[in-house]
């Protein structure tokens, strides 16, 4: 049998399989046409295959007539790479190519995706862009503070605060502690000078602190929480009077002065009371005064409602004495 003949079949399909990975078109020759000869007259025109690229044909090339002889094997052709494939061994498209790598220690991700935190560690620390400002309020009000930062997010914010004349600074523990405007209350003059500042945490762990914003507290006017009373006295009786202030915390420092109201409402001051009480001898010169205490601050003044001091005379103390009679011959007797 000649050498041609006896090639098994199974070349053509490998040819196909090679045109099945290019999307070709394989004209498949009759078994005449394979041996040299011309084609029958009746013949029509060669049988074509359209196949798509990665479907795999339904059927084998149709079997020739018994006894004719198979067709010659087509010649291989090697396979067009496509794009991103390396050609293979026998025209086979080798694996898809890898993608490059990245950094070290940095896990690629997919295209348009952020980087991972460790990739941003070259931004640095948070950066505060704008920090608290100084307060100012009046006793028993808020005060209210606010700062900004960018960074490797997510970006957290906490409070710290010290006294005027120490370095330590010390957590707070308002509601607003954590929040990017931080309020607090100021309930009193003494916490004039108090400083605060914000600590901006990143994503990785890094503080960086604001500067610190001082809170200036305004003391409020004097009001009084209660007034001098009138009192009644025994000549020679001490007499106190006295008056006690609203928030005195809140006022900051105060003037003190007591005076009386004469009959023309006008009033002239006690030599010497400063304080908030004042004590008197009730006499008959005290008898009838009238007393307005008066204070004063930076902020405003205050006039107490007028109190009078009534002096009374002792009556006299009238005593009686028993006299004895004593007579001749009789017991000593009272009369």
């Amino acid at each position: 049998m000649p050498a041609h003949l006896s090639r098994p079949r199974t070349r053509p399909r490998l040819a196909l399989a090679a045109a099945l990975a290019v999307g070709a078109l394989v004209a498949v020759p009759s078994a005449a046409q394979a041996l040299g000869g011309a084609p029958p007259a009746d013949a029509g025109p060669p049988v074509v295959a359209v196949v798509e690229p990665g479907v795999a044909p339904e059927a084998d090339v149709a079997p020739e007539p018994d006894g004719a002889p198979g067709p010659e094997a087509v010649p291989e052709q090697d396979a067009a790479p496509g794009p991103d494939a390396a050609p293979g061994p026998d025209g086979v498209p080798g694996p898809e190519a890898a993608p490059a790598a990245g950094p070290p220690g940095v896990a690629p991700g997919p295209a348009g995706a952020a980087p991972a935190a460790d990739a941003r560690a070259d931004d640095g620390p948070p950066v505060v862009v704008a920090h608290p400002a100084d307060a100012t309020v009046r006793a028993g009000e808020r005060a209210e503070f606010e700062v900004a930062a960018t960074g490797v997010e997510p970006l957290i914010v906490s409070w710290q605060w010290r006294y005027p004349d120490e370095t330590y600074w010390w957590d707070t523990t308002e509601e607003s502690s954590s929040a990017w405007r931080f309020v607090t209350p100021v309930r009193e003059l003494s916490f004039d000078g108090f400083r605060y500042r914000a600590l901006v945490t990143d994503a990785l762990g890094r503080t960086t602190p604001s500067a610190s914003a001082a809170v200036h507290v305004i003391p409020l006017a004097p009001a009084f929480a209660e007034h001098p009373r009138s009192v009644e006295a025994l000549v020679g009786e001490p007499v106190t009077l006295g008056a006690t202030l609203l928030e005195p915390a809140r006022l900051g420092p105060v003037t003190v002065r007591w005076g009386t109201l004469a009959a023309d409402r006008t009033w002239h001051e006690v030599e010497g009371a400063t304080g908030l009480t004042l004590d008197l001898t009730a006499t008959a010169a005290t008898d009838g005064a009238v007393y307005v205490l008066h204070v004063q601050n930076d902020q405003g003044e205050a006039w107490s409602d007028p109190a009078t001091v009534s002096v009374r005379v002792q009556p006299p103390v009238r005593v009686h004495v028993a006299a004895r009679v004593v007579l001749a011959g009789q017991l000593p007797g009272w009369a």
